[in-house]
């Protein structure tokens, strides 16, 4: 099912028409999109068990993924860990693949990290300030070095990942990015 209004927001008639590719192939995965009210270039994806499920088409061919898992789902750092994989091009954990081993004091964006590092993916603290709150919080920012065009991804200690492509640099674009979007989902359900 689509709600759409493609017509706001988007004045970048190669962002639009990405969009509308990845409106296509996410309805044919099965996912309810729709676009929001307001005037940016966001599809929402409704149904994936998720306080938030977008993905934008910023002018000039950036996309970014925001998925945030619903209060509660009970998400595994190996959960992520796949999703993070899927993402970003590199082979998914099998069943029977041992994992990395972090200390058990370890937080779910930690063990995620010390995964992707066991595996050669990159792997950075991404440590930002919040002065109107007085607060600190951290990311870990994965890439992957044999992939650059996949981009970067950014994982939380609630399961929210936030993934960003340029997708004129990948193969199929948006078929590409809506396709990864749906498996990375996919492995989730």
């Amino acid at each position: 099912m689509v709600h759409d209004d493609m017509e706001t927001g988007i004045d970048d008639a190669e962002s639009r028409a990405a969009m509308r590719v990845m409106i296509e192939v996410l309805t044919g995965r099965g996912f309810d999109v729709r676009e929001p009210e307001w005037e940016n270039p966001v599809l929402a994806l409704d149904g994936v068990n998720s306080r938030r499920c977008e993905i934008q088409v910023g002018f000039g061919g950036q996309a970014t993924w925001e998925y945030l898992p619903s209060n509660d789902a009970h998400i595994e750092s190996a959960d992520i860990s796949r999703m993070v994989l899927r993402l970003l091009g590199a082979h998914t954990i099998d069943s029977g693949e041992p994992h990395a081993e972090p200390h058990p004091e370890v937080t779910p964006k930690g063990a995620v990290a010390h995964e992707m590092k066991a595996r050669g993916l990159g792997v950075e603290i991404d440590v930002f300030i919040d002065d109107m709150v007085y607060a600190v919080g951290a990311t870990i920012e994965i890439t992957n070095p044999a992939k650059h065009e996949r981009g970067a991804v950014n994982v939380t200690d609630d399961g929210a990942i936030w993934w960003e492509c340029d997708f004129e640099e990948l193969t199929g674009h948006a078929t590409e990015i809506a396709e990864t979007i749906a498996d990375a989902l996919a492995l989730r359900q």
